[in-house]
């Protein structure tokens, strides 16, 4: 498979060819607005099996002609319409025809509705035959009762589930449907109703689910990451899981009646089933493997959260759509839009990677989502064990999903320095950040992220600043955005650094991909952001003028260092100290000099370039520190003082 990108003057994706040998497959094009939001991915119009394949539009705060969307300017997404085409060999049910939701959220930006319509006859109706509504959340955000609409056996539509949910404080207890069939995919009671001395759900000591008697679990053991290793059902049915020291699943076994009748062994990305290899994961899909040999490159089409969307295969010199899925907002599958092909080589086994791309583990009816971290529930909308990162996020359930907004964000894996950034899809992607972490993607905001990174990281001091951030329990998260001025206009010249309340904060690093800014500056420019940070960090946070000095100290002394190290040209600051020959600008150019270069702390260097400053330093020649306190309350000693000798 061959895959060629195009990209946008800024760095987007634009456009997507993926071929095998000198055909081509499928061309997919993005579209953005001014803000950066994708907007669409191909045109939902034009879907056919001998053209684009599955094509998405994303509505924010423009209005979408007949859906009575009401625009959002939070960066909320108001609507979404799609279209796939037909699985190979399938006419029932039929997914192909164009399809949209609108969404309503409280002022929390929770999702609580979204309305199901279908294009017919030249006009969109609100058929609402796939809604979701949650009714109500509770102070936490767990949700209190859940209407879903959906397919029956005969593909009509109506209610499938009306669920109420109870709790004892975070932790649900039970669930009661009032639909009382089994429609597939959807929630079902299995004969088992709420009772306050009986609770449906049971939990561990470090709140991890131990029983479910709707899918009738009678006991799950956990190993120290909090990972199931054996998922009890009854009649001898039994789940079994084996992980390495990192919690990455290695084998999974399927027992029925204490008889094996499964097993999966998961090296890397190599998958082998029944000791048999089965296929091989890469990016863009699966290649299927059969009798030691490829069988079929098997290419996946997503959405904007990373959903596998469509599944096709070229096979025997034709194109054959595998599988075809849509959901919900919360990631159950709709059973009346989900298909897969009769018409594909049965021996090779259906791609199971669905919901943002994670493997839907449906065996003996577990229907969960493996996010590594954690499993998911879809049904229910809530992870079934504690956030690794809960104490992070104390405002909110740590059971809920991606703050109850699942049509904008994606589950994190993992915490500390994260990059985020716009994939290939044009999904809103995220990485996390690792002293020295070696990048060898295509996206150049992380590629340039990654590499001030790796400077900074490579110099004595700049090494202890990133890892205290990166040992911390607050996440900081670069971006490739700009700060905002008081009238709502970029901040452009060099990073910005933005504390959150609760721990950690925001690096708008979009000026790492300035060709104008050289390459020194830009370091330093990383470097003085991150140490703010570390001010945060350590509870010296907000702007002043004493903040500002120890940053810029700090950020020259880390690009000198840098430059030295290396050899190469460009150590010192990338700009002059003082602004001019008066008196103020000398005393600051010498005090600052003194700082930078001394062995030791000089305390009344310190105190004099801050006195200074405004006067005296080149960066204020626009005056706009001025306004600037030289110190506030909580900055008592200067967090400088710790790195001495800064230079060595």
């Amino acid at each position: 498979m061959i895959q060629v990108n195009t990209y946008t003057p800024l760095g987007q994706l634009k456009q997507k060819k993926i071929s095998e040998g000198n055909t081509i497959l499928q061309t997919i094009d993005y579209t953005y607005n001014i803000r950066g939001w994708l907007t669409s991915i191909n045109n939902p119009s034009q879907v056919s099996i001998n053209g684009d394949l599955f094509a998405m539009n994303l509505h924010y705060n423009t209005e979408a002609d007949g859906l009575n969307n009401q625009p959002m300017f939070s960066g909320n997404i108001s609507a979404a319409e799609w279209q796939t085409v037909q699985t190979t060999g399938h006419t029932t049910p039929v997914t192909t025809g164009r399809k949209a939701y609108v969404y309503r959220y409280d002022q929390l930006s929770r999702l609580t509705n979204a309305s199901f319509s279908d294009y017919t006859s030249g006009a969109w109706q609100a058929s609402n035959r796939f809604n979701e509504k949650i009714s109500a959340y509770d102070l936490n955000g767990n949700i209190k009762r859940l209407e879903r609409k959906g397919s029956f056996s005969n593909w009509t539509t109506g209610t499938i589930d009306n669920l109420f949910y109870y709790y004892k404080g975070n932790q649900l207890v039970g669930v009661d449907d009032q639909v009382m069939s089994d429609n597939g995919y959807d929630f079902y009671d299995n004969g088992s109703y709420y009772n306050v001395d009986y609770p449906e759900f049971t939990y561990d000591a470090n709140g991890n689910i131990t029983r479910d008697a709707n899918k009738g679990i009678i006991g799950i053991s956990y190993d120290q990451n909090n990972l199931p290793t054996a998922i009890e059902f009854l009649n001898d049915n039994k789940l079994v899981y084996l992980y390495d020291v990192n919690g990455n699943k290695l084998r999974q076994d399927v027992i029925q009646s204490r008889i094996l009748q499964k097993r999966t062994d998961f090296i890397g990305n190599f998958v082998m089933i029944d000791n048999e290899p089965a296929w091989l994961n890469f990016d863009e899909g699966r290649i299927l493997l059969e009798d030691n040999s490829v069988a079929f490159t098997e290419n996946h089409l997503h959405d904007h959260l990373g959903n596998t969307r469509v599944v096709y295969a070229r096979i025997i010199n034709a194109l054959v759509v595998k599988q075809v899925n849509s959901f919900y907002p919360f990631g159950m599958n709709i059973k009346g839009l989900t298909t897969r092909s009769k018409i594909a080589d049965m021996r090779h086994p259906a791609n199971e990677y669905l919901y943002n791309g994670k493997m839907f583990q449906d065996e003996l009816g577990l229907d969960w989502l493996d996010y590594g971290a954690r499993y998911y529930d879809p049904a229910l909308a809530r992870f079934h064990t504690i956030d690794p990162q809960a104490e992070r996020y104390s405002s909110m359930s740590p059971y809920n999903y991606v703050a109850n907004n699942p049509m904008l964000f994606i589950d994190p894996n993992g915490e500390e320095v994260w990059i985020y950034y716009t994939d290939n899809d044009g999904n809103k992607q995220q990485m996390q950040y690792t002293s020295g972490k070696e990048y060898k993607g295509g996206n150049e905001f992380v590629g340039a992220s990654v590499k001030y990174l790796n400077q900074m990281a490579s110099t004595e001091n700049g090494g202890k600043v990133l890892g205290s951030l990166i040992e911390s329990e607050n996440t900081f998260n670069m971006t490739n955005t700009f700060a905002k001025d008081k009238n709502g206009n970029d901040v452009k010249g060099a990073l910005a650094f933005a504390g959150s309340d609760e721990g950690g904060g925001q690096i708008h690093a979009g000026e790492l991909l300035n060709e104008n800014i050289a390459e020194g500056a830009k370091l330093e420019s990383t470097a003085h952001e991150f140490f703010h940070g570390y001010q945060h960090e350590n509870g010296q946070g907000g702007a002043s003028i004493f903040n500002e000095v120890e940053a810029m100290v700090f950020s020259v002394s880390v690009e000198t260092q840098y430059s030295f190290d290396n050899m190469s040209m460009g150590g010192g600051s990338s700009t002059p100290l003082g602004k001019d020959n008066t008196s103020a600008s000398q005393t600051y150019q010498n005090s600052f000099q003194k700082l930078t270069y001394n062995t030791t702390f000089p305390k009344d260097a310190f105190v004099s370039a801050v006195k200074n400053f405004k006067q005296g330093a080149a960066k204020n020649t626009s005056g706009g520190y001025n306004s600037y306190p030289l110190r506030r309350s909580n900055q008592t000693k200067s967090m400088l003082s710790r790195f001495y000798p800064l230079i060595k």
